[in-house]
């Protein structure tokens, strides 16, 4: 099941074992070892597995009925989290003029671009390459002008107002002051 080859390898899934038994909430499980079959099932959940009915069947019979409750209550969580990511990704390509775009959240950079400018953080060179080289014209014009937003603000000290966006009601009137 696990292939240790040293004893530094040994020491750390050991560590691993305990930080997944505390994630999980199987303090209670006694055995340490990185061949136990807890550890097995923990690795499976942690990298976004699915447990079949034979694991759950293990759980509760060693008498870890909170660790299985845990374990399903994050996988309807997962779920649950992964439909509002998709739903958040439609939002920003909406905001950012970049409806047509029709590639999954998960493999695309667009959508991480899409956060930095929304929260206010400048994009390096490369993401803005990335924009101008997948012909997001509107989305890149966007981005500079809500940099020049930031700038302003930070400027002016206008920091805690949040919305960066060009159409905010701000960004005017911190063009006004700056050119007066």
């Amino acid at each position: 099941m696990t292939t240790i080859n040293t004893d530094q390898d040994y020491q750390n899934s050991v560590k691993h074992f305990s930080v997944l038994k505390d994630k999980y909430q199987a303090t209670n499980y006694e055995n340490t070892s990185p061949f136990s079959v807890l550890y097995f099932i923990l690795r499976k959940v942690d990298i976004g597995i699915e447990l079949d009915d034979l694991e759950y069947i293990w759980l509760e019979k060693e008498q870890l009925s909170t660790t299985a409750q845990f374990i399903k209550n994050e996988r309807q969580y997962q779920i649950k989290e992964r439909v509002n990511l998709g739903i958040e990704f439609t939002k920003l390509k909406s905001k950012y003029k970049c409806d047509n775009y029709h590639v999954s959240w998960t493999t695309t950079p667009l959508y991480f671009i899409l956060c930095k400018i929304d929260a206010g953080d400048f994009l390096t060179e490369k993401e803005f390459n990335w924009l101008v080289s997948h012909g997001f014209k509107a989305t890149t014009s966007i981005a500079i002008e809500s940099q020049k937003v930031i700038s302003f603000k930070s400027k002016y000290k206008a920091t805690k107002y949040q919305d960066s966006h060009p159409d905010s009601p701000l960004y005017p009137i911190l063009k006004k002051i700056d050119i007066s």
